[in-house]
């Protein structure tokens, strides 16, 4: 029998597959119902369409019914696309403002001070214990946390081990799903009971009191979950242990980071120079970096990462407009003889090419209005569904008001655009030869 850790990956795509299955499934059933949502918004926007604009609005209502076949296609394609950038936009939405709250909430510390990622040391590189002891009596300084960040390997695969000596702050800095055990935070630092992140929880399916056993020097020790806590930066999992029980059963008494909380008032500035000052002094490969500018960093990275997502909105609407020209195009083929007629009755070439762009118009508006509960449905499942199963981390449910305003902006100017082309085809045809040839 093949070890559990081989088996994760194929179980997590087993799980994106399943969830990728039913968003497709959802648009598609959707995508089906489309035609009839045509028929029924043209039947309603018959009297407003007929009163603002007269007999073309008559004509470009009854137009888009008669031409089901094609407006039908050209709406289904347009409003999947909108949708695709509703979702896209909802869910990179509600992840960025999930990861600002975590960021916010965990950085409770002013001041860390780690090993530098640009040098030859790592960030889980021990601290000189002599630093520790200069930038605690540093003034201005009201208190410290350590931490000593290392990997372990369980039979699922690596995993980051945690240890804390906490700060009075650092609690605040934990953001719990769910309940927790009772007299948590004594039995933590008692040793008896373990934090462990969301994605380590929702892939070995534990639940607060469950027990858990982990490895340590020299063997394996059982703790209790006390409780599951929201975490965005690793993947694999992480946990969170005393630094006096980790010092116990791991045999290890270095440092990797600390943090560094100020006294009330104090300048942060100033207690950051002299940080930096000591530092100096010391090592070229250990860095003070404020809470704000890691905030900042952070969030630059993952728009950075996302920029992809807005390319990808973008070629999906260029799809979908090279869809609604083609459909158009058709459009205008088979009804050649009743715009030739129309032209012959005394329609003038500008008439007709506001007739064609009111018609793009409506159809890009009812696309437009479509797209708004498909691209809502469509993020909810890539949050809900698709990202927990994936990842296994929960997100905040956003839907922020402008993806309203912008997907009808973008739907109704790909429809115009895609109709400028075949309305003035229309409007410089000539009747007589249209006519000869039906």
């Amino acid at each position: 029998r093949p070890p559990i850790s081989t088996l994760f990956p194929y179980t997590t795509l087993f799980r994106s597959t399943v969830g990728f299955s039913a968003l497709f499934l959802l648009i598609t059933g959707y995508s089906l119902l489309v035609p009839a949502a045509v028929v029924a918004m043209a039947r309603l926007l018959r009297t407003p369409l007929i009163l603002l604009a007269g007999f073309s609005g008559r004509l470009a209502v009854r137009g888009i019914a008669a031409s089901l076949s094609r407006t039908g296609l050209a709406v289904a394609a347009l409003t999947l696309a909108i949708a695709t950038t509703v979702g896209m936009g909802s869910m990179t939405a509600s992840f960025r403002t999930s990861v600002s709250d975590w960021l916010q909430q965990t950085l409770q510390g002013d001041i860390y001070v780690s090993a530098s990622a640009h040098s030859s040391l790592r960030a889980s590189t021990p601290l000189p214990p002599a630093l520790i002891e200069t930038v605690q009596r540093l003034p201005g300084i009201r208190e410290t946390s350590l931490g000593r960040s290392i990997r372990i390997e369980e039979r699922q695969g690596p995993v980051r081990l945690l240890a804390l000596r906490m700060a009075s702050a650092s609690y605040r800095g934990f953001g719990f799903k769910g309940e927790r055990i009772a007299d948590l935070w004594q039995r933590f630092h008692r040793g008896e009971a373990i934090l462990v992140s969301e994605p380590y929880a929702y892939r070995r399916h534990l639940n607060p009191g469950d027990s858990l056993e982990i490895p340590v020097a020299g063997g394996s020790r059982v703790f209790t979950v006390g409780g599951i806590f929201y975490d965005y930066g690793t993947d694999p999992g992480l946990l969170v242990i005393p630094m006096d029980v980790y010092r116990r059963y791991w045999k290890d008494n270095a440092v990797s980071t600390i943090g560094i909380f100020l006294q009330p008032g104090y300048p942060a500035d100033r207690a950051l120079a002299a940080v930096r000052q000591t530092l100096a002094a010391t090592d070229a490969g250990i860095r003070a970096t404020p809470n704000r500018a890691i905030l900042t960093r952070s969030l630059e990275l993952f728009d950075r990462t996302f920029t992809i997502t807005r390319v990808l909105r973008l070629l999906v609407i260029a799809v979908a407009f090279v869809g609604i020209l083609s459909a158009f195009l058709a459009l205008q083929l088979e009804r050649s003889l009743e715009y030739a007629i129309l032209r012959a009755t005394g329609m003038t070439p500008a008439e007709l090419l506001r007739l064609v762009t009111l018609q793009t118009g409506i159809l890009g508006f009812m696309a437009g209005l479509l797209a708004l509960p498909l691209g809502w449905l469509m993020g909810e499942v890539l949050i809900r569904v698709i990202n927990l199963r994936s990842f296994g981390w929960s997100l905040q449910s956003l839907f922020p008001p402008g993806l309203f305003l912008e997907a009808i902006l973008l739907s109704l100017g790909a429809a115009l655009l895609a109709g400028i082309y075949p309305g003035i085809r229309l409007a410089g045809s000539a009747p007589a030869a249209a006519m000869r040839s039906e």
